[in-house]
């Protein structure tokens, strides 16, 4: 985790994982409308990420399905994500009843799972 939360220290290299971890999120949702979370020290980086995750979003569809279909995303002012997280965002539809945590957090904590096998097998090799 050493270098992964570097990355909301260099500006360029966090928007560009901002847009990405967005457009994600959004695609997992494919909803008309989604608010965005983020640290409030991060408002700014997200807020600027906004329209060029609309766009990528777009893009990802279009070539995915022929489909045309856009999404709106907001910047929820109202509930901050704690400044305990690492960075990322959380995307929300219909009042926050359904939401995708791409935070800095949960990402590594998927990563750690997926390789508890390759850990497993490293610490107790089968003979």
């Amino acid at each position: 985790s050493g270098k992964l939360a570097t990355v909301p220290s260099n500006p360029t290299e966090y928007k560009k994982l901002i847009v990405d971890l967005i457009a994600q999120g959004a695609l997992a949702l494919l909803e008309t409308s989604l608010s965005v979370q983020c640290r409030q020290k991060d408002k700014a980086v997200v807020q600027g990420a906004l329209a060029e995750a609309q766009t990528k979003y777009a893009s990802q569809i279009k070539s995915q399905t022929g489909q045309e279909m856009q999404v709106k995303l907001v910047l929820d002012e109202k509930n901050w994500l704690p400044e305990s997280k690492m960075g990322g965002v959380v995307l929300a539809c219909h009042d926050g009843k359904i939401t995708v945590d791409n935070t800095l957090d949960a990402r590594l904590h998927l990563v750690m799972e997926n390789d508890k096998p390759a850990i497993r097998a490293q610490l107790f090799p089968s003979k």
